[in-house]
């Protein structure tokens, strides 16, 4: 391409040759950028309804989000989720409504035969034309909400300016916290009628996901996924995080050309499992100082200076139940009341959770940090351990490192 177009390409083939340009200036799939053309355009005439007296209001969702979210970095998608709330008894007259005018210089037919994808779910086909002339076909699945309204924010839409096309600045997506719970939903649910689940795809975004998610969203986030579970009464919050064998070779394909740190199906696995355990574990107040330590674990391991121990509350286990240690991993769960007793239980369990790697005569100190004062253990002053507590006030998680002599200078996460 040798410059931004003035003015919309005057035919489909003109505007065909622009995305065509685009992708290889990029280094990207001329599908994608197609597809990018139509959901933007697509997007934009369902944002236009809302306008409208008594209009729907549509809200992105799915693969389209996670690309508005992560850009490139994303996997691409196909198809066009989207959440519909509307007065209307059949959600395809909702969807009739809102692209019965032209969007820009695109225009939008419904292809008469739907597929229903469950009680409140449709699956339909959208012919798009540019100028009367045929430009592309998208699958589009529409569904309605899981509560009363759903939670929707303005995501950046992909400029279109480079094919001389003015699309919509912004789209209504749905809220992160929501997209992470509907995922994680997806992804464990069981098939009432034993047919296999073949949602590999979502194991994927939600390592992508939690990237975007702060430490302090993740009561919001455990909000949602509990609300997301009651609602759609399909399985129980929390899930088992057991991903089918059969996945193995799909997510793999998926992640690897994402950069995503796992090297392995179990890591992605073990990865999934401790973020369900840090969602779990916010909800008594874990979650932040977990999310911390484990950061200090990974910088220290990087530096192959030993592992990390962690401390948490009993009342993790009335959360978790049974699976609470599975959660949060057997390395790192420790009963604080059996540590700051003191008994030589506490020393014995301590070595067991870090599979005895902890270095023998060292001189340790165990400290706990409780409402900003430091409490010793007497049994296990005779080991020497760096420690130093996660975050600030409240801290009811102790990270604490078997390290070499030398305690390191840095501060890891």
């Amino acid at each position: 391409m040798t410059g931004t177009p003035q003015s919309p390409p005057p035919s489909a083939g003109k505007l065909e040759k622009l995305v065509i340009a685009y992708a290889m200036r990029d280094g990207l799939a001329v599908a994608r950028v197609r597809r990018w053309v139509s959901f933007m355009m697509l997007g934009g005439a369902l944002d236009r309804a809302a306008a409208r007296p008594g209009g729907a209001r549509f809200v992105l969702k799915g693969g389209v989000a996670l690309e508005l979210r992560m850009r490139e970095r994303s996997r691409a998608t196909e198809d066009l989720d989207v959440e519909a709330q509307s007065t209307e008894a059949e959600l395809v007259t909702a969807l009739d409504g809102a692209l019965r005018d032209p969007y820009q210089d695109f225009t939008f037919a419904r292809r008469t035969a739907t597929r229903r994808l469950g009680p409140r779910a449709e699956r339909v086909e959208i012919r798009v034309a540019y100028r009367s002339q045929r430009w592309a076909t998208v699958q589009l699945d529409l569904t309605r909400p899981d509560g009363v309204r759903t939670e929707a924010e303005p995501l950046q839409a992909v400029p279109l300016t480079p094919f001389g096309l003015n699309g919509p600045e912004t789209l209504p997506c749905l809220s992160l916290r929501y997209h992470i719970a509907q995922k994680f939903h997806a992804m464990t649910k069981v098939m009432p009628d034993g047919t296999p689940n073949e949602r590999h795809r979502d194991a994927v975004d939600l390592l992508l996901l939690r990237e975007l998610a702060m430490p302090g969203a993740l009561g919001a986030i455990h909000a949602a996924c509990e609300e997301t579970f009651r609602l759609r009464a399909a399985h129980v919050w929390p899930p088992s995080i057991n991903l089918p064998a059969a996945w193995e070779s799909e997510v793999m394909a998926l992640a690897s050309p994402l950069g995503l740190p796992h090297v392995s199906f179990d890591d992605v696995r073990r990865s999934l499992e401790k973020y369900n355990g840090v969602l779990i574990a916010d909800s008594v107040g874990l979650g932040k100082s977990f999310l911390a330590g484990e950061r200090r674990r990974r910088g220290f391991g990087a530096l192959g200076r030993g592992v990390a121990a962690g401390v948490a509350q009993g009342d993790l286990a009335r959360v978790g139940g049974a699976n609470s240690a599975r959660f949060l991993g057997r390395r790192d769960l420790v009963s604080l009341r059996e540590t700051l007793v003191g008994t030589a239980s506490a020393l014995s369990s301590t070595r067991r959770c870090c599979s005895g790697s902890f270095p023998s005569r060292r001189t340790v100190r165990l400290s706990a940090m409780r409402s900003g004062r430091c409490e010793r253990s007497p049994v296990l002053r005779r080991l020497r351990w760096s420690c130093r507590p996660i975050f600030t006030s409240d801290i009811r998680l102790i990270v604490w490192m078997a390290v070499e002599p030398h305690t390191p200078t840095g501060t890891v996460g």
